[in-house]
This record gives structure tokens, sequence and C-alpha cells, in this order.
């Protein structure tokens, strides 16, 4: 999810990655909280699916849009995916801890998929872009496998 999230950023604008990342942080720690609080919201998983069917098809399609309306998608899966990790808590540990551990996690993977995603943008061997291309189609089809309950 995060390296789809990144490689939408970079094929919109070097500007929007920066507000991409930010709302992608913010509403995913949002969800977490969420999660550790106990609130319910339904749907979760399929959500979860729908942003890896979504992000892999939005770049394999080398779709455009407007920042706002990809923030705002982004937002929406970060928020079921926050939710999900925030229920995750193993009992026993202090939600501060298991906190603060997931807002450094955030931050990790979300640099480490930023700088791969920035990596494989700038392969210029005249196949980068149709390889990525056609990994984010094969990985649209295989979140389709996932909710279909065959992987």
């Amino acid at each position: 999810m995060i390296l789809l999230a990144s490689l939408f950023a970079l094929q919109l604008s070097a500007r929007s990655v920066w507000f991409m990342r930010s709302i992608f942080r913010g509403i995913v720690v949002l969800g977490g909280g969420l999660g550790l609080a106990g609130v319910a919201a339904p749907l979760v998983e399929v959500g979860i699916t729908l942003s890896i069917i979504v992000l892999g098809l939005v770049v394999a399609f080398n779709t455009r849009s407007p920042v706002a309306a990809a923030m705002g998608l982004l937002g929406i899966f970060a928020l079921f995916h926050g939710r999900a990790d925030g229920t995750e808590m193993p009992g026993g540990l202090s939600s501060v801890i298991y906190a603060l551990g997931f807002i450094a996690g955030v931050i990790l993977l979300h640099a480490l998929g930023e700088a791969f995603a920035r990596a494989i943008v700038s392969i210029d061997d005249g196949h980068g872009p149709i390889a990525t291309r056609t990994d984010c189609g094969f990985t649209a089809f295989s979140g389709l496998g996932v909710g279909a309950g065959v992987l």
C-alpha cells in the first residue's frame, strides 16, 4: 500500500508527494488511534483490499487526478489501514508504547516506500515505466484474489 501510494504521488507531481505523505501519515495514525480506542469500523478488510486494487489500477493506468481528490482517496485508505493496525495491539502492552512504535513504524515504512518508489521511477532503461505499471496491474489483480479469498 505504501509503495503504491508513493508511486501514485510521484506520477501526479513532485509537489504532491509532500501533501500526500502528510495526509497519509496523519490519517493512518488517526485510524490507529481509533483502533486502539476500540471504535468500531465496518468493512475494514474490504477497505484494505480495495486500496490494493484501486491504487494498483491507478498506477497501472497512469491515472492523473487533482491532488485534492488523490489526497482524499489516500486518506480513506489510510484510515482503514490505520484502524486495522490499531486493533492489533498485543494484550498486556502499554498503549502509549504501542502508539509510539506504531507512529515510528509508519514514518519509517513510508520513508522506505517513498525511497523505493523514487528509485523505481528513476530507472531509465526504456522499460522502467512499463514494468512498474505492469507490476502494479498484477498487484491490483492479486488484490482481487485476496478479496475473493483465493489468495
